[in-house]
């Protein structure tokens, strides 16, 4: 999202057979991302490489590391949490 941003939120988007929705918010040095998608199956991929953070957590579990810079989920709800 757009640095200037701090709260967007899309719903309902169809992708094959799949819904998916999305919520960003930024306040003070947190950005909380969170995604419901209607199929669980299908896996989602962040690349948190646009920002700075000093602390990362997966639907609310510390993530030590990050791979090739994308981080990965599946499940029907997904939350992304940076501290910047």
């Amino acid at each position: 999202m757009p640095s200037a941003w701090n709260e967007a939120k899309i719903e309902n988007v169809i992708i094959s057979d799949n819904s998916i929705s999305m919520k960003f918010k930024k306040e003070g040095n947190e950005i909380e991302i969170e995604i419901t998608q209607e199929n669980g199956d299908w896996e989602i991929h962040f690349d948190p490489s646009f920002y700075q953070f000093k602390s990362l957590k997966l639907n609310n579990n510390e993530i030590e590391t990050v791979e090739n810079k994308v981080i990965s989920s599946s499940g029907k709800s997904i939350s992304l949490t940076l501290t910047l």
